[in-house]
C-alpha cells in the first residue's frame, strides 16, 4: 500500500521529458589542445535566453560549458543567435567552432 506522501512525491517528482528532433539547437565545436570535436545539444525551452538588448541585433543567447570525452580541457561557448536560430556571433573560448 503506498502512502499519501509516495503519491504525491510521484506526481510532483516525476516529469516524463520529451527527445523530439525539434527540442534541441545543436552545434559542433573543437578543442584547441587536443582537437576533438564535440557535438553540443542545446535545449530550445530552457538553454536559450532571450536578448531583450535593442544595441545587439541577435534575439538569443547561448552561454555553455562544455567538456569532451577524451580531454578535460573545459570549453566556454557564447553564441547570439537571431530568430530562426542562426548563429550571428560565436565565441569559444578553449576551441571553435565548426
Amino acid at each position: 500500500m503506498t502512502s499519501f506522501w509516495q503519491k504525491a512525491g510521484k506526481k510532483i517528482f516525476c516529469r516524463i521529458t520529451s527527445e523530439k528532433p525539434g527540442d534541441f539547437f545543436g552545434f559542433l565545436v573543437q578543442c584547441e589542445k587536443c582537437g576533438e570535436e564535440i557535438e553540443v545539444r542545446a535545449r530550445k525551452s530552457t538553454d536559450l535566453m532571450a536578448n531583450y538588448d535593442e544595441e545587439i541585433p541577435s534575439h538569443y543567447v547561448l552561454k555553455k560549458e562544455i567538456l569532451g570525452t577524451c580531454c578535460t580541457n573545459l570549453l566556454y561557448a557564447n553564441l547570439s543567435l537571431d530568430g530562426n536560430l542562426r548563429v550571428v556571433n560565436a565565441e569559444v573560448r578553449g576551441g571553435h567552432l565548426l
